[in-house]
């Protein structure tokens, strides 16, 4: 039931007068205004004060909130801007979406989540907060250094990549399935959707806004802008694709209009009052009853998110060339969880895929990733501040694992390691369209197994499902075992370039094995969590056994946990002391040559 319009303003007032008493509070005590502005939420909304208690107008007003919010993410992704983030932010997006997704993933599934929340959970984490993090920069007065430089293009891939997750989760729900062949068709739509759309509307749109502009009437670009982005937003949704990406897309076709700043403009105003309503209804769809259940199941996903996001950022960040205190800056200010993981949860919610307890966990998780960078700042050194109370093999293997793995894709640069190259990873790609076309064969062919099944009693000695799973074993056995062969000699790639790059003494030769050894740990477990990842929630779907997965779980963080450990077993207590100070000192040496060269 619609509300009347004096209770309409009696609820615009009380959301808006709130929201700005809620953020000058929080603000006072040094923590960004959003947080306020959900507390307010949990307190007038129906599981507080109850001061209001139909939601659905607010709920309705969020939604803009969510179209208006992302149509000016779009706006500031402009063709340009993309091309300009490079591939420095590129490896650093890559690197800790990655790790901070799967490991997401699992800790979802080992809390006795299933699959669906545990991917809803990952998309959460995996996202940090661009507004949080950009108040960070300009706090610390950071803004014009390169660090931030390399920041800003991660949180544009970011936020590339939050869309992403939103449209293949919400398209996930929507199939009942998360086999490898639905997700690999709602990949190849997303795909052609973003494709089409912006070859035809590149070439389109920023035609149409130039010809209302010469119509010689202030609004018309501004009022054109948002026509066009509501009316993407209703395509999308009406193809069963989610209103975020249309809004997003149309935000990045008027980027490339003439008027595109002039529109941005006169956006942010709108931007800031339905963003401003949405955090204070996420706040008012909060059950603070359920606090006290989900603080304990939020400690082990707070450590996950916190380190996962710390550690990945720092590996991508010295990989692609900083040094200790910039790798830590940008892992330090990339922690905070905001927006995008709110929306990624209101999506789940909405569409009945996940339980409502994911509102206050990740309101939890939000409120500690933010609580805790104060103290990071203190504990770890920085580009302002090179002090630290963290010892220094802390983090040194963090640092030999990024040197390693710099020096693998400079000597990618030399023909010998091109042809290799050239030769292994064309093969792991072929493997992997071979196992993903296998898996979708085998999940199009259930009435032909079941049939072959009932026709051999032979076969009848196990269970249907236990037959299928021991086929799809079978089947897919050679190119994931090929796959593991592969990895074997990009261990052996690695293992040289890194050789080729220090100097080979009578000291340190005996410690050639242990830095062997630390490669082949890594290279393996990359492999290790990429196969699980891509193949076991496939195989669950196929054989319909629910144990494969938790069970698969287990066993791949148990290999990659024993992997980890004793990778840093090698490096802080086996691997002599003199590769890690040619491999750091190379690695320095390398750096101030390539900046003397700059004019």
């Amino acid at each position: 039931m619609l509300p009347s319009v004096t209770e309409f303003l009696a609820l615009l007032a009380l959301l808006l007068g709130g929201a700005i008493a809620g953020g000058a509070l929080i603000k006072r005590i040094r923590y960004p205004p959003v947080l306020g502005f959900i507390l307010i939420g949990i307190a007038i909304g129906p599981f507080g004060f109850k001061a209001i208690t139909n939601i659905e107008l607010v709920d309705l007003l969020a939604e803009f909130g969510i179209v208006i919010l992302l149509f000016v993410v779009g706006l500031e992704f402009s063709i340009n801007k993309l091309r300009e983030v490079g591939s420095t932010a590129l490896i650093i997006g890559l690197i800790e979406q990655s790790i901070m997704f799967f490991i997401g993933f699992i800790i979802g599934f080992l809390l006795g989540w299933n699959i669906t929340e545990s991917l809803y959970l990952a998309g959460i984490l995996a996202i940090s907060s661009t507004a949080i993090t950009l108040k960070l920069l300009k706090d610390a007065g950071i803004m014009q250094t390169k660090e931030a430089t390399t920041v800003i293009g991660t949180l544009i891939i970011e936020d590339l990549t939050a869309i992403l997750i939103l449209v293949i989760l919400s398209n996930i729900v929507r199939s009942g399935t998360a086999g490898i062949f639905e997700v690999s068709i709602t990949a190849a739509q997303t795909i052609a959707f973003f494709i089409i759309t912006l070859a035809v509307g590149l070439k389109v749109v920023p035609k149409i806004i130039d010809a209302v502009d010469r119509l010689d009437i202030d609004e018309a670009p501004f009022l054109t802008a948002l026509a066009l982005g509501f009316g993407l937003a209703f395509l999308a949704n009406y193809l069963g694709l989610s209103t975020a990406i249309g809004a997003f897309l149309m935000g990045m076709m008027i980027a490339s209009a003439p008027k595109a700043d002039a529109i941005t403009n006169k956006i942010l105003p709108l931007r800031d009052f339905f963003g401003t309503i949405f955090f204070v209804s996420i706040g008012m769809l909060i059950n603070i009853s359920l606090f006290p259940e989900y603080a304990w199941v939020s400690l082990p996903i707070i450590i996950v998110a916190i380190a996962g996001k710390f550690i990945g950022n720092f590996l991508g960040a010295f990989l692609s060339g900083h040094n200790r205190e910039g790798a830590t800056t940008i892992g330090i200010v990339m922690v905070p969880r905001g927006e995008f993981s709110f929306i990624i949860a209101k999506q789940g919610v909405d569409l009945h895929a996940v339980r409502e307890a994911i509102f206050p966990v990740t309101m939890i998780v939000s409120f500690a990733s933010m609580v805790v960078i104060p103290a990071l700042m203190r504990a770890l050194p920085t580009i302002m501040d090179s002090r630290t109370v963290m010892p220094a093999r802390f983090f040194v293997p963090l640092e030999i694992l990024g040197t390693i793995f710099r020096n693998f894709i400079l000597s990618l640069q030399q023909k010998e390691s091109v042809s290799r190259a050239t030769r292994v990873l064309p093969k792991i790609i072929v493997n992997i369209a071979i196992i993903a076309a296998l898996l979708s064969g085998l999940s199009l062919s259930d009435p032909y197994l079941a049939t072959v099944y009932q026709t051999f009693n032979s076969l009848q000695i196990v269970s249907y499902e236990v037959f299928k799973l021991i086929l799809t074993v079978v089947v897919i056995a050679y190119p994931v075992v090929s796959i593991f062969g592969k990895a074997g000699e990009i261990t052996e790639s690695l293992f040289e370039s890194t050789q080729r790059r220090i100097v080979r003494t009578p000291l340190i030769t005996g410690g050639m094995h242990y830095l062997h050894r630390l490669i082949r740990n890594v290279v393996t477990g990359v492999a290790v969590l990429l196969v699980s990842s891509f193949v076991t929630p496939s195989i669950s779907v196929i054989t319909g056994i629910d144990l494969i997965l938790p069970i698969s779980s287990f066993a791949t963080l148990g290999i990659f946990v024993f992997l980890i450990l004793d990778t840093f077993f090698v490096i802080n207590r086996k691997m002599e002391s003199g590769i890690i100070k040619l491999l750091l000192n190379r690695d320095a040496d390398m750096k101030s040559e390539e900046q003397n060269k700059e004019p």
